[in-house]
């Protein structure tokens, strides 16, 4: 902005009436989205019934529990209980230890059971698969995740044959 005002032209003075009136309008709707959302965050605090700290910021809720972590020993004693050590079984679980192995990027939360040519991909740095424990994945199923995030929770079972 200059420092006379009286030395501008008629069109360079035009050209700033212009400028500043879009620079109000910006910072205008910058305040009303401001507004908006200390609103949104002023109603979910009180639906939830947490407090908001003196700075006027929503506090945030605690996170949820991590799932419990079984152990080897626990997992063997189970599995003999039930008497999951049959040759099938053993297939199985050499095709998770193999997959495990192959794809270390895929995130296998526990024990999943997984059939004969079960494809699991994620593109490394954009895409995210994770498979819950004791999921059941049929035969000739591929699942992929490209870019974004794929997820099956815990005890998901899904049949032969999806892509």
């Amino acid at each position: 902005m200059p420092d006379n005002l009286a030395d501008l032209s008629s069109s360079e003075a035009d050209q700033l009436a212009r400028d500043l009136a879009e620079r109000h309008r910006s910072l205008a709707a910058a305040a009303a989205v401001g507004r908006v959302g200390v609103a949104r965050a002023e109603a979910l605090s009180a639906a939830t019934g947490t407090p908001a700290d003196p700075g006027g910021a929503v506090a945030r809720l605690p996170s949820a529990p991590l799932r419990e972590r079984w152990g080897w020993r626990r997992a063997v004693r189970f599995a003999r209980e039930r008497r999951m050590y049959t040759p099938e079984y053993l297939r199985l679980y050499a095709r998770f230890l193999s997959h495990r192995l192959r794809h270390p990027h895929v995130d296998l939360q526990g024990m999943v059971f997984l059939g004969r040519r079960v494809e699991l991909t994620a593109r490394r740095h954009h895409g995210r698969l994770q498979l819950g424990p004791w999921c059941w994945i049929g035969n000739d199923n591929k699942l992929r995740a490209h870019e974004g995030n794929l997820r099956l929770g815990p005890k998901v079972v899904m049949g032969r044959d999806n892509v």
